[in-house]
């Protein structure tokens, strides 16, 4: 630009000016998007982290109980002699050093599955810890009644990561049973409609064999987990 035959530097204030706001743009987007990344992630692993200690809580208490369990029958206590009666119910006014939950029995206090590892389907019975000698495992060494304890009615991850926790590899597939969970893995005769049906190959072939496994219904919406507490 000249005036007067004088040349003057044409003014670039407006462009840098542009060039500045774009960048500050650029920056703000890309901050954004990894705020949001960053976010994801750690929502992400923050689930996984509570799957994992869900599905750990929940074997660790059904551990928990054997060793209650087979505390009592070093002791004298048998099978049959076992009672299941809970505090809260009539029968536990009664209870003796048989007992699985009285202080002078086995001293088992049942907690409450984790709320978050709730899945439920069905009110008959609800979710909750379940426990009893109500029917046979093929596998186990006898035809008599097992004592089983049974997480009822869980979410699918945290069953999937029992599973997983159980035989050290991630299942392809939770093993499902053909009649309905509570037939097999409940009391009928206490805590739901009856009759009670073993649990053998024919109802569960993917339990062949497991003392302690996470299940689902036929149609994969319901998912409980079972331990064979005492074989015979």
């Amino acid at each position: 630009m000249t005036a007067n035959g004088k040349s003057f530097p044409v003014p670039e204030q407006g462009n840098a000016l542009i060039y500045v706001l774009i960048v500050i743009g650029l920056f703000a987007a890309l901050t954004f998007m990894l705020a949001r990344q960053r976010g994801t992630g750690e929502a992400s692993t923050i689930s996984a982290e509570a799957v994992n200690i869900d599905a750990t809580q929940i074997v660790q208490v059904s551990n928990q109980v054997k060793q209650a369990v087979d505390q009592m029958i070093y002791s004298g206590s048998k099978i049959d002699n076992l009672d299941f009666c809970q505090p809260g119910e009539v029968c536990f006014a009664s209870a003796g050093i048989h007992s699985v939950f009285a202080p002078q029995g086995g001293g088992v206090s049942m907690p409450q599955i984790p709320t978050d590892a709730v899945h439920q389907v069905d009110a008959d019975p609800v979710p909750g810890f379940y426990m009893g000698a109500f029917n046979n495992v093929e596998w186990t060494p006898g035809t008599g009644t097992d004592v089983i304890l049974v997480a009822h009615q869980i979410s699918q991850p945290v069953c999937e990561k029992i599973d997983e926790l159980l035989t050290g590899q991630k299942p392809a597939a939770i093993p499902p049973v053909s009649v309905p969970l509570a037939k097999v893995l409940i009391d009928a005769g206490k805590h739901t409609q009856g009759p009670n049906v073993d649990l053998d190959k024919i109802v569960c072939p993917g339990c062949d064999g497991h003392a302690s496994l996470c299940v689902s219904d036929s149609g994969g919406t319901m998912f409980s987990f079972y331990n064979v507490i005492e074989q015979r």
